[in-house]
């Protein structure tokens, strides 16, 4: 057990890393991947199946949809020993994964089923999406998200 207290926002994403993937031949998740999949959350989830300040809040920016307090928030989780980055030879991010104190404090976070059976819908959406066909989805259901792209779609 573990004594770390999250904020709501952190609970979601921790439990969105923590959500194990389809393909096991990924290393984790990329920071891209957690944006984006974290954006669609806040979209589409039922507002009254999640805490109070669990969303986070997103501006358009160069590849869409931008939360920059979930890059303090990897940060942070990281900090604490919770999440695990991994380079990948030949790319320029890292890939998060639960490091085993954050598997520990993952088992403790309640969220409601709904949200998270949509939340491992959604993640492994992104997974199997590749990056301009993500793109062009959210652009196309989000296109105020758009406004800032450097992506041509």
């Amino acid at each position: 057990m573990t004594d770390i207290n999250l904020s709501p926002k952190k609970e979601i994403l921790l439990k969105y890393i923590g959500i194990p993937l389809k393909n096991n031949r990924c290393p984790g998740i990329s920071p891209i991947g957690i944006m984006k999949g974290l954006f669609i959350f806040s979209q589409e989830v039922k507002k009254d199946s999640v805490k109070e300040n669990s969303l986070y809040e997103f501006i358009p920016y160069n590849y869409g949809p931008c939360s920059f307090e979930i890059y303090e928030d990897l940060r942070f989780l990281t900090h604490l020993g919770l999440l695990f980055p991994k380079f990948i030879e030949g790319q320029n991010w890292k890939y998060y994964s639960l490091s085993k104190k954050g598997k520990l404090l993952d088992k403790q976070i309640k969220i409601d089923i709904k949200a998270f059976k949509f939340l491992k819908e959604i993640k492994d959406f992104i997974i199997e999406t590749p990056f301009s066909l993500l793109l062009k989805a959210i652009y196309k259901e989000y296109p105020k998200f758009a406004v800032n792209s450097i992506f041509k779609y």
